[in-house]
């Protein structure tokens, strides 16, 4: 399926160096889609194709966007709102607080057979890590990983 949308893209931008910007009758329905959840920032993104899925590092929030029909994308439901701990400290550091005091989601890996995820993030310049479920909902309290909750030197600061 991917493989298909890249070269209905490819096809489609070969269109538009032909015949100038592409009519919106020319668009296929898969690509009128859309998602919107305000400024998200992000920078980090993770391809689970077997879940059909792009999991999105965003400010404060890691995104699981539906790959069949992005617009089914819901950024109450399908989001986990990982807020940052340590924000009064970086303001008084001199840090701007509505963007470099925020938890900037930068490593997202899959753990075994990425039914959970590896999410780290820079938490206000004092990095912290974690490790949630892949439908966005965290560990039971019983669930420890081991070395997982500082994340400094596994992701960066800022």
């Amino acid at each position: 399926m991917i493989s298909q949308i890249i070269s209905t893209f490819f096809v489609v931008g070969l269109s538009s160096l032909v015949e100038g910007r592409p009519q919106p009758e020319q668009l296929l329905p898969p690509h009128t889609n859309y998602l919107s959840c305000g400024k998200l920032y992000y920078r980090t993104l993770h391809l689970d194709e077997s879940r059909n899925a792009l999991y999105v590092g965003a400010m404060d929030r890691l995104v699981k966007v539906n790959l069949a029909n992005v617009s089914d994308t819901s950024c109450e439901y399908d989001s986990m709102l990982l807020e940052p701990s340590n924000a009064a400290n970086c303001v008084s550091k001199g840090k701007s607080e509505k963007y470099d005091c925020r938890n900037h989601i930068r490593v997202i890996q899959p753990i075994g057979d990425g039914e959970r995820l590896y999410v780290c993030g820079t938490n206000a310049h004092n990095p912290k890590d974690q490790v949630v479920y892949a439908n966005l909902t965290s560990l039971g309290r019983h669930e420890y990983v081991p070395g997982v909750g500082n994340g400094i030197a596994k992701c960066p600061f800022d």
